[in-house]
């Protein structure tokens, strides 16, 4: 191998930094000691490894940097390159799970926003049934049952929907759930489970033939049909049309 072939192998750097095997570290020397301006190179790759090492890592102990270099297995400025090298590491994945980090605080912030969107969505077109003009309340009062319940259901011909307002509904007895029925004809159609949730209106099941809505307490998960000793609230639907 030819000298200027040599300088382009890389062999130099690898032999600067310890990375040689026992033959190509017998090449190197050998091109050494034969080129004084190969020589003068590798003492320069040693004066730039050693001030980048003293740049990277300032605060290395004193008894470090002059360790004689008959007590280490590697030549001192190898050492100095290693630690140099681990100094890299640490702060590139440092870095990177700094980014990580980062990245998912952006995606939970993203969900978040997403949520934020689609509670803002429903709540606008909330406002927009209720605000509609042919949008009507039925008011349903208690029975004997429950004479201090109160209820109302927002009903849409035009929109074809209707949802479930209990202004003062109490918590159905255990194992039981309130379920909604329309008078149609003398016939009880179901709308649907309620449940007492203040917070939300609840959709029910569009009935256009509708003359009352009427509440039961059924066992949890609804009946086919209503259990009239337990009919709780009613209100005539109407008024409403």
């Amino acid at each position: 191998m030819d000298k200027e072939h040599f300088l382009k192998s890389g062999l130099l750097e690898q032999y600067v930094l310890g990375l040689t095997t026992p033959e190509e570290t017998a090449t190197v020397e050998h091109y050494i000691q034969t080129f004084p301006d190969i020589r003068e190179k590798v003492t320069a790759l040693k004066k730039e490894i050693d001030e980048y090492t003293r740049q990277s890592l300032p605060n290395i102990p004193p008894a470090v940097i002059h360790q004689p270099i008959a007590s280490v297995r590697l030549p001192a400025w190898a050492i100095w390159a290693g630690a140099a090298l681990i100094a890299t590491c640490v702060f590139f994945a440092s870095e990177w799970y700094k980014a990580d980090a980062r990245i998912m605080a952006n995606e939970q912030a993203l969900q978040d926003c997403q949520a934020e969107h689609a509670i803002c969505v429903q709540t606008a077109q909330m406002l927009a049934f209720l605000e509609h003009e042919d949008t009507r309340p039925v008011y349903l009062n208690g029975t004997p049952l429950l004479p201090e319940a109160k209820a109302l259901v927002y009903w849409n011909h035009t929109a074809k929907s209707a949802y479930f307002n209990p202004i003062r509904l109490p918590e159905a007895p255990a194992g039981h759930q309130y379920q909604i029925w329309a008078d149609v004809e003398g016939i009880m159609i179901n709308m649907g489970l309620i449940e007492p949730d203040k917070l939300h209106l609840q959709a029910l099941r569009y009935i256009p033939e509708a003359e009352s809505l009427n509440i039961t307490i059924e066992p949890k998960g609804g009946s086919d049909h209503p259990t009239v000793s337990q009919l709780c609230l009613n209100g005539d639907f109407l008024a409403a049309k």
